[in-house]
């Protein structure tokens, strides 16, 4: 009766076939479609017996194929039959034809390639989750379900997320991939909940420094104190961790400086991330002594309220009073603070410049580094601070025209050329 399967064969390659046997009795249609074994993969339904169509379906004696699932779907339920091209997973959910789902679910690989593969589809984000759990243990499945479905997760837990913690390695794998294909909704929110269950991976680092133009200006209300110190701690791109510090705020910084890069911490400073104190000054003195400046001079203010508790290299002291970018009250701060033990001839030769509110300390330690020349400007420039001691002192070393005035025990006539800085010296005398 079937030699060869001609008979098979001529019943399944013809869609018509099981209509040209709707007038034969349904049981026997049936027991020729069991005894020959038949499957069929374009068979038209309409008119057909519904008792032939449903033995089909519970018997699953169908491929998983569009052309048939719509063909099924159109049958049972009309309403549905026009989303199955676009939605197929979705529309057999709705469909909710117990058989097909779980004939569907039993046979995921045909069902992903036969028919996900075929086009872009628009199944809904709880469906498509349900087909990326079904196949979490295939990543070539899943790459497909993915690069055809234009599904875009508004929380990345949706997808899988009760299993991360059975599953870690899978679910990893999985979310890496939906970030690689733009899978998951852009926010910080999500970034947070990645990185919570597998912390700044490299997958996820790769998605913020792509993504790093789009993170600017997004909300940043999700991101604890912890999570922002691993994000300075990670290896994420300098140029991109110092694009997102700004929008990035810390309660209480507690980053060790020494477990940073030298450009980590650059980016921290020119931020304004790292709240100054001594601590912190002197852990940046032994990490990174070259950003001592910088530090300083991002932090002026808070510098000169702890500038007794920290110590500055005679180099930084100088660089710090001659710098443009320092403040003329942190100047005077230094300048008096350390200039006593620590002045440099170019700081001194600034004294005799700019006027300064200085110590005499001060002005005795520039005194001692300059020439003649330079020590008659300075003792000029701060004629004002100078007691009768001093100024003594100074005509004793600028001798010359000067030394006339040494001894004041008694009074004598001296003679010195006018200029206007005669002038003054003979009034305060």
């Amino acid at each position: 009766m079937n030699r060869e399967s001609s008979l098979s064969r001529f019943i399944e390659e013809n869609e018509d076939s099981l209509q040209r046997l709707a007038s034969i009795d349904a049981d026997k249609v049936y027991s020729v479609i069991n005894q020959i074994d038949l499957k069929f993969d374009n068979a038209i339904l309409e008119k057909v017996p519904g008792e032939v169509v449903s033995a089909l379906i519970d018997e699953n004696r169908y491929d998983i194929n569009l052309t048939m699932l719509k063909r099924i779907v159109k049958f049972l339920n009309p309403k549905l039959a026009a989303g199955v091209e676009s939605r197929p997973y979705s529309s057999l959910n709705e469909l909710a034809c117990d058989s097909i789902l779980q004939n569907i679910r039993s046979h995921i690989p045909e069902f992903v390639n036969g028919i996900i593969a075929q086009g872009s589809m628009n199944d809904f984000e709880d469906d498509v989750a349900d087909l990326l759990e079904r196949t979490i243990d295939n990543a070539m499945l899943y790459d497909i379900v993915l690069s055809h479905e234009t599904v875009c997760f508004e929380d990345i837990l949706s997808c899988c997320g009760d299993l991360a913690s059975d599953r870690k390695d899978a679910v990893q794998m999985l979310w890496s991939t939906l970030l690689k294909k733009e899978k998951i909704y852009l926010s910080w929110k999500n970034i947070y909940k990645y990185r919570e269950q597998f912390e700044f991976d490299k997958g996820l680092l790769e998605y913020i420094e792509n993504h790093s133009g789009m993170l600017k200006g997004q909300s940043t209300e999700s991101l604890d104190d912890d999570f922002i110190g691993d994000f300075i701690a990670s290896e994420v791109d300098d140029r991109v961790l110092g694009e997102l510090l700004p929008d990035l705020r810390m309660q209480n910084f507690d980053v060790p400086i020494s477990t940073l890069s030298e450009s980590r911490v650059l980016q921290l400073i020119l931020c304004n991330f790292i709240p100054f104190t001594a601590q912190r000054y002197e852990e940046m003195q032994e990490c990174c002594p070259n950003l001592c400046e910088l530090f300083v001079l991002r932090n002026q203010r808070a510098f000169r309220e702890h500038i007794n508790d920290i110590s500055l290299t005679p180099q930084l002291m100088e660089s710090l009073a001659l710098s443009e970018e320092s403040e003329n009250e942190t100047k005077i701060e230094v300048i008096n603070t350390y200039g006593a033990e620590s002045m440099t001839q170019r700081v001194a030769e600034r004294l005799c410049a700019t006027r300064f509110d200085i110590s005499p300390k001060v002005f005795d330690a520039a005194w001692n580094v300059l020439d003649n020349r330079k020590q008659e400007e300075l003792m000029f420039m701060y004629l004002a601070i100078l007691d009768d001691k001093s100024l003594s002192s100074c005509f004793s070393d600028l001798g010359g025209d000067y030394a006339d005035f040494i001894d004041r025990s008694s009074r004598h006539k001296v003679e010195l050329k006018y200029s206007d800085n005669n002038w003054r010296l003979a009034q305060r005398l």
